[in-house]
Parts: structure tokens; C-alpha cells; sequence
């Protein structure tokens, strides 16, 4: 079946992502979000992640939504968009990108984001989505999966963002490397979008997704959610 409802990332071993910052740095405060940012802001990308996994636990907390809301474009350029091949600096990337899943989640931040920072929000989506290890990718069609369903609730996104989104989940499904984990979730965003935006569906349509073949070669759920979308897309 098509998947309808926002993610959130909210599971965590917080006594194993405290233990690890502060191995990094004795000094930073796990429980203070301006202590994390100020950490954030003199670490290293790859020594990021233990305090981007902490925020993104913040970001759950309609509270802090709004000081994480504008670090947003700060965090995505640095850690996303400034690519980096080492194993911290994938964690920390993958790590932002969960950030804005649970800020797209809570919700009340969705207009801004998906407002005047839409554009990096686009980007680092795009970046995510075409990223080499699963973990990322996973982030980032999870990003994109809260995107469009904020935009079948109503919330607007400008068109070229749309079109752009669209066509990155269209490539992604094509690709052989794609896990049936992620198929579900891409088969889920082209559906919202499509639901949310008449523009979309068209250019869903006319890019031939093979809906067919998915729903052969999967199971289950995801087969179901294959054939919901073709009778979607063809309605």
C-alpha cells in the first residue's frame, strides 16, 4: 500500500550518542541545543554527527523546531552539499538530512522551509538521492516523502522545486541499486506529489515510470502500492 503519512526518525540511544560527544569534547553540552550549535560551528564535518543525531532529536520538540528552522540552510550546505568521502562525514550528512524529516514531521516550520528555503532544501534532497550508500539515500527519500506530503496538505512549494523533486524520485526508482525499502517510500512521494499538485501528476505520467515491472517484481505492500499509483496516475 502507498505510504500516506509523514515520517518521524525518533528512535536513538541517547546514552551512546552523549557517550560519543563527549569523547569528541568534554566541554559540549548534550543537553543544551545552543551548546550543540556552537559545537557544530567549531568541529570538523566528521566529527559532527554525535550532535546532529542530538538535534535531530530536538527538532521532534515543537519548542526548538523554530531555532533549528533557522540553521537549516547553514546545516544542509555544510554537512550535505559540501561533499565528503570519510565515514563521519557520511554519518553527519545523513544525520542533517534526518534533522529536516522531523522538522518536516512536527510541521509547524514546513511553510518556511518549504518557503524561503526551498531551494537548499531541493538541492540537498537531490544530493541525497543520488548518494552511493543506502543509509543516505534513505534519509534523503524520507525528506522527500514528508516534502510532498506537506504539499498534498497544502502547504505550497514553488513548481520548479516540484519538477525537480519528481524527476529525482522517477531516476531513483529506475536505478537497479534501488532497495525495495526504498522503492515503497519513492512509490509513496510520486503519489502525494501527484495528489497534492495536478502539474506533478502530469510529469509523473510523462515519465514513464514502470509501474508495471515494480509491481511484478515486488511483494506485498510495495507491489500493492505499484499498482495504487499506475491507477492513480492514469485516473
Amino acid at each position: 500500500m502507498l505510504h500516506r503519512e509523514k515520517i518521524q526518525l525518533a528512535k536513538a540511544n541517547r546514552d551512546a550518542i552523549k557517550k560519543k560527544l563527549r569523547e569528541l569534547d568534554s566541554s559540549t553540552d548534550p543537553d543544551s541545543l545552543q551548546s550543540l550549535f556552537s559545537y557544530l560551528e567549531g568541529s570538523s564535518r566528521g566529527d559532527a554527527f554525535p550532535a546532529l543525531d542530538l538535534i535531530r532529536l530536538y527538532a521532534l520538540n515543537p519548542t526548538h523546531s523554530k531555532t533549528i528552522r533557522d540553521r537549516v540552510k547553514w546545516m544542509l550546505e555544510r554537512f550535505v552539499l559540501m561533499k565528503g568521502t570519510g565515514v563521519g562525514e557520511r554519518a553527519s550528512c545523513m544525520m542533517a538530512l534526518r534533522t529536516v524529516v522531523n522538522l518536516l514531521f512536527v510541521g509547524e516550520v514546513s511553510g518556511a522551509l518549504l518557503g524561503e528555503d526551498s531551494e537548499v532544501l531541493v538541492d540537498a534532497a537531490v544530493e541525497g538521492l543520488q548518494h552511493e550508500h543506502a543509509q543516505v539515500r534513505m534519509a534523503a527519500i524520507s525528506l522527500v516523502l514528508n516534502i510532498s506530503i506537506s504539499v498534498r496538505n497544502g502547504t505550497a512549494l514553488d513548481e520548479s522545486s516540484s519538477v525537480r523533486l519528481v524527476c529525482a524520485l522517477a531516476e531513483r526508482l529506475s536505478e537497479e541499486t534501488t532497495s525495495s525499502s526504498e522503492v515503497g517510500l519513492l512509490l509513496g512521494a510520486i503519489a502525494a506529489f501527484s495528489e497534492g499538485d495536478e502539474d506533478s501528476k502530469l510529469l509523473a505520467k510523462t515519465l514513464d515510470i514502470d509501474t508495471q515491472t515494480i509491481a511484478k517484481r515486488e511483494t506485498g505492500n510495495i507491489s500493492a502500492a505499484a499498482r495504487q499509483l499506475q491507477e492513480l496516475l492514469n485516473g
